[in-house]
């Protein structure tokens, strides 16, 4: 069962990431209002569908509830505030009955070289320069951390459509010499939404195959 975790934060929250593949068949995971819909997907698409929906049963012990969206790309199910994200063989959801949530994960890899100068301001961009001292894997999972944050941050103020340049992540805690060389497999940093200045506490977690990050 590709399962990987279920975690209860708190007495309100659920977390929940699930490992993609192809052995589950869309009619016994997805409701049976849309398996005839979620069959006519992309084979990744449908995969992805499919693993969304073993992941929200695992979590709530139901397989009735549909997942919508509004107006702004997000997931909304009845009685429950909801967010997902998926990545090259993953699927993370983040469940709260009462307070907002919002959630992004990454897999490991160079791409993220290649696109850091779109989501990274110029402070930023020299703090992990500073920070990962050459080292490169050091400097990826830096890099990793930011995109996830910030992704996180736009889910959690959806209306508001932030730009990457009007969010903020401040990793000084986790980048503090002390730490220099080695980044924790779990954590806690800033995200600031500059819009409207607002601060977001990000938890992360991280290894060698995905970072994941969420806050509520």
């Amino acid at each position: 069962m590709p399962l990987l975790f279920t975690k209860a934060l708190g007495q309100d929250a659920s977390l929940g990431l699930w490992k993609i593949d192809a052995s589950l068949n869309v009619e016994d995971v997805c409701p049976a209002k849309i398996q005839q819909k979620v069959k006519t997907f992309c084979k990744k698409r449908k995969n992805e569908t499919a693993a969304t929906y073993a992941l929200l049963s695992a979590l709530l012990g139901e397989n009735d509830l549909i997942i919508h969206h509004d107006e702004n790309g997000k997931p909304l199910i009845k009685g429950y505030n909801i967010s997902i994200s998926h990545t090259n063989g993953y699927a993370a959801i983040l469940l709260s009955r009462s307070h907002n949530v919002a959630i992004d994960i990454e897999y490991i890899s160079n791409r993220v070289f290649k696109v850091a100068k779109v989501f990274l301001t110029e402070k930023e961009n020299k703090n992990i320069e500073v920070s990962s001292e050459g080292n490169e894997d050091i400097k990826r999972t830096y890099l990793l951390l930011h995109w996830c944050a910030k992704e996180t941050t736009y889910k959690y103020f959806s209306e508001q459509k932030l730009l990457f340049n009007e969010m903020e992540v401040d990793l000084n805690n986790e980048m503090a010499a002390e730490n220099k060389g080695r980044i924790h497999e779990e954590g806690k940093f800033i995200c600031t939404n500059n819009r409207k200045n607002k601060n977001v506490l990000i938890e992360y977690v991280q290894n060698e195959k995905y970072v994941l990050t969420y806050t509520l």
